[in-house]
C-alpha cells in the first residue's frame, strides 16, 4: 500500500449527533484491523486528524536499502557517507554489495560504521556483502534525554579545555577529543529521529514538540551543539600540541573559555525549556562577549608576533559563542512556533 495515497470520504450522520467516515480497506488490512479494533484520533496543530491503530498491530517490517558497489571502484568515504545517509533517512537495514572488494576495505567499513553510528550493527556478513541493522529502538532513549546528554558532554568538553589550560594537564586535554565521538553518535541518533518525525513515521510527542514547524529549528540547534563539541575537540588537540612544544599559557585564557562554557550552557537551558524569556535575556550578553572576542582577535592580528595559542583560544571561543547565539535564537523560534500552534488550536 502506498503511504502517500490520499483518500476523500463523505461524512455520514448516524443518529442525531454521531458522524462517521469509512476507512480505506487496504489500510485496515495492512494494520490487521477488524470489527471492534480500536484506533486513536489525534488532533494536529493545523486542525487535521491523524488516525492510527491504538495497539500498533502492524506486522513487523524493516525498511531496507540496497547499495550495490559491484563493478565500481571502492571509495571508503563515499560508502560511509552513503550508509550514514541511509541511517538518517530512517532505513532500518542497509545491504552493501561489494563483489570482489578487498577484505581489509570491507573490514574498515564495518569498523567505521559501528563506531560512528549508535546501534547500527552488522546483522549478517558473507563473501561480498554486509547487512547493517538498527538495533536501537527510538523509545529506548527519549529525545530529550539524548539532547540533554549531548549538551552536557559538549559543555564538559569546553570546561575541561579550560581546566587543561589552567593546569597544563595534557592527559585531560586528550580525553576531550575522545568524547567527541559520543557527541557525534548522539547527533546522528537525534537527526534520524527528527527525519522520521518530519515524515510522519515517529510521533511528534516523542521529540517533545507540538508541531512539525518546530523540527527545523530544533535540528539547527542540535547541529550547533555538535559543532560546539567539534571546536572544543580541535582546540583541545591544538592546546595539547602547543603545551607539548613548550609553549606557555598566558594568564586569563582559561577564564575566557569558562565564560564561553557558561554562555553555552545557558543557551542550551533555554532551548530545552523552550524559554523565550531566558533566551532573550542571555542573547545580549552572548553578543557582547562575541564582539569582545572579535576585537581581541583583530588586536592579535594587528600586533603580529603574538601568541599562536592565545589566538587559537580566542578564535575558538568566538566560534563557540556564535553557535551559542544560534541555539538561543532557535529557542526563541521554537517558543514562537509553539505559541502560535497553541493559539490557533484545532
Amino acid at each position: 500500500m502506498d503511504s502517500r495515497v490520499a483518500y476523500k470520504r463523505r461524512l455520514q450522520l448516524t443518529g442525531r449527533s454521531t458522524y462517521i467516515v469509512s476507512l480505506p480497506k487496504e489500510w485496515v488490512e495492512t494494520w490487521r484491523l477488524g470489527r471492534g479494533s480500536e484506533v486513536t484520533l489525534e488532533v494536529m496543530p493545523d486542525g487535521s486528524l491523524k488516525i492510527a491503530p491504538a495497539a500498533l498491530e502492524r506486522p513487523a517490517r524493516r525498511d531496507r536499502r540496497v547499495i550495490d558497489l559491484r563493478g565500481k571502484k571502492l571509495d571508503l568515504s563515499f560508502v560511509i557517507k552513503s550508509v550514514i545517509a541511509s541511517y538518517l533517512a530512517g532505513y532500518d537495514e542497509v545491504l552493501l554489495l561489494f563483489g570482489d572488494s578487498s577484505v581489509d576495505a570491507v573490514s574498515r567499513i564495518r569498523s567505521i560504521v559501528e563506531s560512528n553510528i549508535l546501534g547500527f550493527n552488522v546483522l549478517e556478513e558473507g563473501p561480498g556483502y554486509i547487512v547493517f541493522v538498527s538495533v536501537v529502538d527510538h523509545r529506548s532513549m527519549e529525545f530529550s534525554r539524548a539532547l540533554s546528554r549531548m549538551a552536557r558532554i559538549a559543555s564538559d568538553m569546553i570546561s575541561d579545555v579550560a581546566r587543561g589550560l589552567e593546569s597544563g594537564d595534557r592527559g585531560l586535554l586528550d580525553l576531550v577529543a575522545e568524547r567527541d565521538q559520543l557527541v557525534d553518535k548522539l547527533y546522528l541518533y537525534m537527526a534520524r529521529q527528527m527525519t522520521m518525525a518530519s515524515s510522519g513515521r515517529l510521533p511528534l510527542k516523542d521529540l517533545g514538540v507540538y508541531s512539525p514547524a518546530e523540527i527545523v529549528h530544533l535540528f539547527l540547534a542540535v547541529k550547533s551543539i555538535e559543532r560546539v563539541a567539534d571546536h572544543a575537540t580541535i582546540l583541545s588537540l591544538r592546546v595539547s600540541a602547543s603545551l607539548g612544544a613548550g609553549m606557555k599559557v598566558e594568564n586569563g585564557l582559561s577564564s575566557l573559555v569558562m565564560e564561553a562554557a557558561e554562555g553555552f550552557s545557558r543557551s542550551v537551558e533555554a532551548l530545552i525549556k523552550a524559554d523565550a524569556a531566558l533566551a532573550a535575556s542571555i542573547a545580549p550578553a552572548l553578543g557582547e562577549y562575541r564582539s569582545r572576542l572579535e576585537s581581541m582577535t583583530a588586536q592579535e592580528f594587528l600586533r603580529g608576533g603574538g601568541s599562536l595559542l592565545r589566538y587559537l583560544v580566542i578564535d575558538s571561543m568566538r566560534r563557540i559563542t556564535g553557535y551559542s547565539l544560534d541555539i538561543a535564537e532557535a529557542a526563541l523560534d521554537i517558543s514562537a512556533v509553539r505559541e502560535k500552534a497553541k493559539s490557533e488550536g484545532p
